[in-house]
């Protein structure tokens, strides 16, 4: 079953912001990838949580791959 692509970037402070192309409304960020990662999935959660309380579909995932990192940040962890 395929999951919900993900994008990781560090933004302009040097935190990293996990972002959803399928499910925009689902955002987080984290001083560390994998904090922004664990916080991405409670809002992943949160934003399903709250379309099937308001009776809403969720979202088909469309976006290709399991995780997407920006260039920049991978220049960041090697630097």
């Amino acid at each position: 079953m395929p999951g919900y692509a993900v994008t990781l970037i560090r933004d302009g402070d040097g935190r990293f912001v996990a972002t959803f192309p399928d499910v925009p409304q689902a955002v987080a960020s984290g001083d560390t990838q994998e904090i922004a990662l664990e916080e991405a999935a409670r809002a992943l959660e949160a934003e399903f949580r709250r379309r099937i309380l308001g009776g809403e579909d969720l979202p088909v995932p469309e976006a290709v791959g399991p995780l997407q990192i920006h260039q920049e940040v991978l220049a960041a962890a090697f630097s």
